[in-house]
């Protein structure tokens, strides 16, 4: 491996300056103020995160693990004056493929905004002397004010659902692909079954609620126990007046869907849309925004966590549409493949949504999930994700 070839240099020169000239929150440094939280040297503070993208010219690193991933991503080098949130490391390949490796933290911008900043990447590498969208750091438009909230700050809590093959010592990681054509026929019957009159039956809704379906089954959750389903729901339009397009911080709120595992197993694929349907509706309810932006602020102030046993917990998340993938061409043509790196307990719960890679162009198009299981209950969900393709 060379990194000092030529992506990395005229990458480096073109971008580096200009980038943190743009992006103002970039230039800062982050505190830890707790095991949970973390803040810029401003009242803002949130979570962290890593991801990595790939250009790889070899297809074996289309199974890329997350120790592998690891070895390709920068490190975000704490003193006592803190971090910076944002590095990056270029690493060239002889046949001329090379990884970008990114590191941000959560605390500056969600998954858009990081898309936002790539993609402004790429055109300052292209020569440009400013990004076609004008970067915005308003983040107080969207801090709330605890002294508002008039309920108790609320965070999922409580023991879910017992699972047998839990606590485990053998998890694996796997990208489980689902063909356009099996999402169709999924959509389909979802439609016959209930009546949405206009709404829009979306990819992410009738997979989720397959693969929530699919997930209970494969760890043999009781069935008199609660499970919860978490994803991330975008307020970006919601917020009143509405962000602007060059607004890169955070701008989403955590939803939650929770029913008995029996009934899980007993509702149908369109049952579990309409709950999906009506939480994110209640998400973008400006009334309902304002109180869960009051709540947010409250967690953090009392640095609150989720508690309880979380077997029974899972979330989505969806990485298909957030500018990333298939918008970051530096000069040597667009990524191939992108792959998300997270901590090993937080794969654990979570369901990744990714564009299918493009080291084969037959997948183009196509769904792939990131998804982490015990072993034995993997071999159990791959069962169910069979039945669907």
């Amino acid at each position: 491996m060379d990194t000092g070839s030529q992506s990395y240099r005229v990458t480096k020169k073109k971008t580096s300056k200009r980038q943190k000239v743009e992006y103002l929150g970039l230039r800062w440094r982050l505190l830890e103020i707790g095991p949970n939280t973390i803040k810029p040297k401003t009242k803002y503070r949130s979570s962290k995160i890593l991801v990595l993208y790939t250009f790889p010219a070899r297809k074996y690193l289309e199974n890329i693990d997350s120790d592998m991933a690891l070895k390709f991503l920068p490190e975000l080098q704490v003193d006592k004056d803190g971090y910076s949130p944002f590095a990056l490391q270029v690493t060239n390949f002889e046949c001329g493929g090379f990884i970008l490796g990114m590191a941000m933290s959560h605390a500056m911008c969600d998954g858009y905004g990081e898309g936002h900043i790539m993609c402004a990447l790429t055109e300052l590498a292209g020569g440009k002397k400013k990004p076609t969208v004008t970067p915005v750091w308003e983040r107080e438009r969207l801090v709330g004010r605890s002294e508002e909230n008039n309920r108790a700050p609320f965070v999922p809590g409580g023991d879910t659902a017992a699972s047998p093959y839990l606590p485990a010592d053998d998890w694996v990681t796997d990208k489980i692909n689902v063909r356009v054509e099996s999402i169709r026929r999924l959509k389909e019957a979802t439609l016959k079954e209930c009546d949405f009159s206009n709404e829009t039956v979306t990819t992410f809704e009738v997979i989720g609620a397959y693969l929530w379906k699919s997930r209970v089954k494969a760890l043999s959750l009781d069935r008199d126990g609660v499970t919860v389903l978490g994803f991330s729901v975008g307020i970006r339009n919601v917020a009143n007046p509405p962000l602007p397009d060059g607004y890169y911080g955070n701008a989403y709120i955590d939803m939650y869907v929770p029913l008995t595992v029996k009934e899980v197993e007993e509702h149908t694929i369109s049952d579990i849309v309409k709950f999906i349907k009506e939480a994110k509706r209640k998400a973008r309810d400006k009334d309902y925004l304002k109180e869960e932006l009051a709540n947010t602020e409250s967690i953090i102030d009392l640095n609150l966590t989720i508690t309880g046993r979380k077997d029974g917990f899972f979330c989505l998340t969806d990485w298909r549409n957030i500018g990333i993938f298939g918008s970051m061409d530096f000069g040597w043509g667009e990524p191939v493949n992108i792959v998300p790196v997270v901590p090993p307990e937080t794969a654990r719960m979570v369901n990744m949504f990714m564009p299918a890679s493009r080291v084969e162009p037959s997948m183009v198009g196509e769904l792939q999930v990131m998804v982490t299981l015990p072993r034995a209950s993997m071999v159990k969900f791959k069962k169910e994700m069979n039945a669907l393709n």
